[in-house]
Parts: structure tokens; sequence; C-alpha cells
């Protein structure tokens, strides 16, 4: 049996968007914070020398940033159209859950567009800071980065697996209304 705080949970996580990437980017800045003044690892730390320079090209660094840059741009064209898939059927299905998911759908289907762009700025301006000789800035934009772009690439996947979901009610519905106007209601002389 779960949890009531469990599944409490999984609601918030689930309906409140925001909530999850606030909660990101509090991680990241408590992880910036971390390695800024106790000295915890960052990944490209071990390319920066006592002086504070950078032993490691930064053309090299700024392609793997706009590397992620290209990645979340491509993961928000595709949740561009998972969401267009459910904002243009016209079946009652469909109408139903956009009517009763109200807000709630709205924040869904923004957040993982909103989060791939963010995903997508953030390692441009990694790229930028890595060029301006400013390493750390750099690395901690790219790792926010990273965490919105998952974020967003598993909301994604979860909204294509509920709008899947939904197109299979609505083509058993269809099938359903097919089969007896084919073949009449098989009830109906039990109903009279």
């Amino acid at each position: 049996m779960k949890s009531g705080f469990g599944r409490r949970l999984r609601a918030v996580v689930r309906d409140w968007p925001g909530i999850t990437t606030t909660i990101l980017t509090l991680i990241v800045a408590i992880h910036a914070l971390g390695a800024k003044y106790a000295g915890w690892p960052w990944m490209l730390k071990r390319f920066i020398t006592e002086l504070g320079t950078s032993t490691l090209d930064s053309s090299i660094a700024s392609a793997v940033y706009l590397g992620l840059s290209a990645v979340a741009a491509i993961s928000a064209g595709f949740a561009g159209v998972i969401i267009v898939f459910g904002l243009t059927s016209n079946s009652e299905v469909f109408r139903n859950f956009r009517r009763t998911s109200g807000n709630r759908l709205s924040s869904n289907w923004t957040s993982v567009i909103a989060s791939a762009f963010l995903a997508s700025g953030l390692s441009i301006g990694a790229a930028l800071a890595q060029i301006n000789d400013r390493p750390f800035v750099a690395n901690m934009l790219f790792e926010l980065g990273c965490l919105l772009l998952l974020h967003s690439a598993v909301r994604s996947v979860w909204v294509l697996r509920l709008l899947l979901q939904l197109l299979t009610v609505d083509d058993e519905k269809k099938i359903s209304a097919e089969l007896t106007a084919r073949h009449g209601n098989p009830f109906a002389s039990m109903s009279a």
C-alpha cells in the first residue's frame, strides 16, 4: 500500500511542473555554492589551474554546451508536436479531457516546451561564459540546462503516454459504436 505522502508528492510533481523546475534550480544553486565555497566537485574543475585559468580549450567545452542546446531545441520541437496532437483532436474523449484538466494541463503542456527552451538558452549562455573565461559559471549553467532538459524529456514522455491512453479510449469507443451500428444492440431485446 502506498503512503498518502507518496501519492501527494507524486500529484504535486505531476500537476505543478513549476515546483519541479524550482527544485531543480535550487539543487544547482546549492551545488554551485558548495562547489565555490566548500570545495565540492564539479564537472570541469580538474581543468582549472591554481591561478584560475582553464587548461581546457574553451572551444571544446563550448561545443559540448552548444550540443546540449541543439538537443534541447529538438526536444522542444518534439514536445510541441505532442501538444499539437492533443490540442487538435476533436473527439469527445479529448474535448472532455481538455475541459476537465484545466490549468494543470496548461501548466504541463507549457512546461515541457518552456523547460526545453530554457535548457537551450542556458546552454548558449554556458558556451558564452566558457568563451569569456568563466568556466565555473559555464559549468553551472550547463548543469542546470541538463536537469531542465531531463525534466522536459520525462514530462514529454509522460504527456505522450497520457495522450496515447486517451487515443486508445477514443478508438475503443469508436469501434464499439461502429459494431453497434453494424450489428445492432445485442441487449435491445432484453430491455424491451
